[in-house]
């Protein structure tokens, strides 16, 4: 399992890397295209990001994307040797208690996997319109050109200044 994640990861990377290098080679304008910011980040959290230049936010959304995985897959671990354990004691006619017990950490760790799951589909849907909007306001301006600060005043009381450049 662990060798076909990291097959897929590779994967994913490498397909990243020859399409960027392609959209720089092609595109010499400086605009991004939402759809395809939208269509990567929905394939990959954090690839859409990176195509849109926002490299931090890249990483924390393929972060969590791993995490989220790791998770998953954990808890679906802990369910069938749960399951297995439950199993067992029921056909070895254990006492109810034990029975009981061993039903409940089955359906815990069964519902925080599907609980996992939905989170994970949460980072998708936030980081597709992450990527979205980012695409959007890849050319927006943001220079300093309106400041909005505080210092204190010659009585050394604090007060607000507002600076437009032009």
């Amino acid at each position: 399992m662990k060798k076909l994640f990291t097959i897929i990861l590779l994967t994913f990377c490498s397909i990243s890397l020859r399409a960027e290098e392609s959209v720089m080679a092609t595109d010499l304008q400086e605009s991004k295209s939402p759809t395809v910011a939208t269509i990567k980040s929905a394939i990959l959290p954090g690839w859409g990001q990176y195509y849109v230049e926002s490299y931090f936010k890249s990483a924390l959304f393929f972060g969590a994307e791993a995490t989220f995985i790791y998770l998953i897959i954990d808890n679906h671990s802990k369910y069938t040797s749960a399951r297995d354990e439950y199993e067992a004691a029921k056909a070895n006619g254990e006492d109810s208690f034990l029975i009981s017990r061993l039903e409940s950490t089955m359906n815990a760790h069964h519902n925080n996997r599907d609980q996992t799951a939905f989170y994970m589909l949460g980072i998708h849907v936030l980081s597709a319109i992450d990527a979205y909007v980012g695409a959007h306001l890849f050319e927006f301006d943001v220079t300093d050109e309106i400041k909005l600060g505080h210092c204190p005043n010659q009585f050394g009381y604090p007060s607000l200044f507002l600076t437009i450049q032009f």
